[in-house]
């Protein structure tokens, strides 16, 4: 077990992050050998920024707006937009699809990746879906309640976390250049 150095909390062997406080652990030297288990040279180099996630956030909503109007368009010339809630169904599920399969599956949507970024679960795992759906469904709507608070509070978080990542204790980490490959 390692002891959190901030807060004293036992945490499993291999965890990366605190999972009472999110404090990086340090790692003994059986746990850097480990597969997957890439040192950083400081825990405020390993987590990425506002702006990173910000670029990230931009380059997705250009491909899930993409992704809609080429839907949309393909509702309506196949005629089946009589169903009158399809086209908002196709606006509001696809891209959350987007989002919840690639970061549960991978840790990365395009836009995480072309800027090497990655979500993560405390011990430095691909989140899942099931923690991705709670992160980018619930999370991010609470994040956007408040003028965008949520998603703002990455900028003076120590562990640059939003609310949707506290809320799915999930952490969003710079990686290599080539883990970031599409």
């Amino acid at each position: 077990m390692l002891e959190c150095a901030n807060c004293g909390h036992e945490n499993p062997v291999g965890a990366r992050f605190c999972g009472s406080c999110g404090t990086a652990l340090a790692q003994s030297e059986a746990v850097v050998a480990a597969p997957f288990q890439p040192m950083p040279v400081a825990a405020s180099q390993l987590f990425a920024g506002f702006w990173r996630r910000f670029g990230a956030a931009a380059i997705d909503t250009v491909i899930t707006f993409a992704m809609v109007g080429i839907a949309t368009v393909g509702i309506y010339m196949v005629g089946i937009y009589m169903v009158d809630a399809l086209p908002l169904l196709v606006m509001v599920l696809l891209p959350w699809a987007y989002y919840i399969i690639l970061t549960g599956i991978r840790g990365q949507t395009f836009g995480k990746m072309a800027l090497g970024i990655k979500v993560v679960d405390v011990n430095g795992n691909i989140p899942g879906l099931g923690r991705a759906a709670l992160r980018e469904i619930v999370g991010k709507i609470i994040s956007t309640l408040v003028f965008w608070l949520g998603f703002l509070w990455t900028i003076w978080d120590p562990n640059k976390q939003g609310w949707h990542d506290k809320l799915a204790s999930t952490y969003v980490i710079r990686v290599s250049d080539t883990e970031a490959r599409f």
